[in-house]
């Protein structure tokens, strides 16, 4: 088992793009593939519950951009 790392760089943002490839790496997809074909790829595993929905990242980027809307309005 690895060990943890102590003070490197921390990992980047959770976004749609890093869920979909860790999905597909988490599931032994570590090809070139097209996003549409990886977006498919990962809906089907989410179905037969082999990934986590990416529901949390996609919640946290609609109250952003709300947010981001409502700054405008005011």
């Amino acid at each position: 088992m690895a060990r943890d790392r102590r003070g490197g760089a921390r990992q980047g943002p959770k976004t749609y793009s890093r869920w979909l490839r860790c999905t597909l790496l988490a599931n032994g997809v570590n090809l070139p593939i097209h996003r549409e074909d990886a977006g498919a790829v990962a809906e089907f595993l989410v179905a037969t519950g082999r990934a986590v929905p990416p529901a949390s990242w996609v919640d946290h980027f609609v109250n952003l951009s709300a947010d981001a809307a409502l700054e405008v309005l005011f």
